[in-house]
């Protein structure tokens, strides 16, 4: 069975392989800011990384499964600390959830925004898109269960519709500040803004204080 173009070649098993691997993602994430994901070259990445283009080819197949490499590794570390965040919140007050989904967001998103919006530029392309929705709802999820907790009054239907609206009024100001070079809002005033604003949207929604 043919491996999508997307996918890697083979996996590394020594040491060494594992090594020159490493170099190869590493170089990626690191030029990529510099060059964009439409101009890189496997060539570029292989100089970069200070590895021949044939030892590339032995574990990537070419550019497009390169850069799935980088957004799967991404995407992985990711989970991780949001899995971690996420798990703090549990017995939280509404208003400590939404600092933390919110701290949450901007951090992994915008902190190294220019690497991030290089990164997932083509994920739709290389079909990690279901990925990254599946990550998103599992924290619509998790501040909809919190939600539910504090307000057992609450349908969980309605909690999710509501979780749901908050964390993607999140999502759509990230977007643009990855995809809209022009926007220049530091995270701490974005920080603030999207606090007050979800603040207010759950205690219109609320009969109770956060």
């Amino acid at each position: 069975m043919k491996k999508p173009s997307d996918s890697q070649r083979k996996l590394p098993k020594q040491e060494r392989s594992k090594a020159i691997v490493d170099a190869i993602l590493e170089a990626t994430l690191r030029i990529l800011p510099k060059v964009g994901s439409q101009n890189v070259t496997t060539k570029k990445i292989a100089e970069f990384a200070g590895v021949s283009i044939g030892s590339l080819y032995q574990y990537f197949p070419n550019k497009e499964s390169v850069l799935g490499g980088i957004m799967d590794m991404a995407a992985k570390s990711k989970v991780a600390e949001v899995q971690k965040r996420i798990d703090a919140i549990e017995g939280k007050s509404m208003k400590e959830a939404t600092d933390t989904m919110v701290d949450l967001g901007l951090d992994l998103l915008l902190k190294e925004k220019d690497k991030i919006r290089e990164i997932y530029r083509q994920a739709p392309q290389l079909g990690r898109l279901p990925a990254l929705m599946k990550l998103r709802h599992s924290i619509v999820e998790r501040l909809a269960d919190v939600m539910k907790k504090n307000h057992p009054d609450r349908t969980p239907e309605e909690c999710l519709r509501i979780s749901f609206v908050a964390v993607n009024s999140l999502m759509g100001v990230v977007h643009t500040m990855l995809y809209d070079e022009k926007q220049t809002y530091s995270i701490d005033e974005l920080s603030a803004e999207l606090k007050l604003m979800l603040y207010s949207y759950f205690q219109e929604r609320s009969k109770n204080p956060l």
